[in-house]
């Protein structure tokens, strides 16, 4: 089942969803990713560094990166997402989206992007794409 990412807000400024630095400097987006792990995680926050570090390397390397950060009780993820088409590149996420499968459910998800210098740290939410087969084939052929 491939997902689709929306935003979770329709105000595009709102501080409490939208997060961005234009400068090398993004302490204010380490700042939002450490407290949201401080604040959902029960175990494992720590982890959140590990995604940081991953930032801190494209923002130095100057490349252009986007991510789906992934929040659950027992810790966070980093999943690379399709930087143009907002999809998930082939993370099969049944097992862990909206299924009730208690500390491994994911509870709040993130869009990350590096893109020209512009960090940006964004709620997303994940809606299930239902396509058809005919669908399923035009989309293999544009990859």
């Amino acid at each position: 089942m491939e997902y689709e990412i929306r935003n979770y807000s329709s105000y595009d400024d709102d501080p409490r969803f939208v997060v961005r630095s234009d400068t090398g400097n993004i302490s204010n987006i380490s700042d939002r990713m450490v407290r949201l792990a401080a604040k959902i995680t029960e175990i494992y926050a720590g982890d959140i560094f590990y995604d940081i570090d991953t930032l801190n390397r494209v923002v130095e390397s100057g490349k252009n990166h986007a991510w789906l950060l992934c929040l659950r009780e027992d810790g966070t993820c980093l999943h690379d997402i399709s930087f143009h088409r907002n999809e998930l590149d082939g993370i099969e996420f049944d097992n862990f989206v909206y299924d009730g499968c208690g500390i491994e459910e994911y509870i709040q998800f993130w869009r990350l992007s590096c893109i020209d210098g512009d960090v940006e740290l964004k709620r997303v939410y994940l809606t299930k794409q239902w396509r058809t087969r005919v669908q399923n084939e035009q989309m293999d052929q544009c990859k």
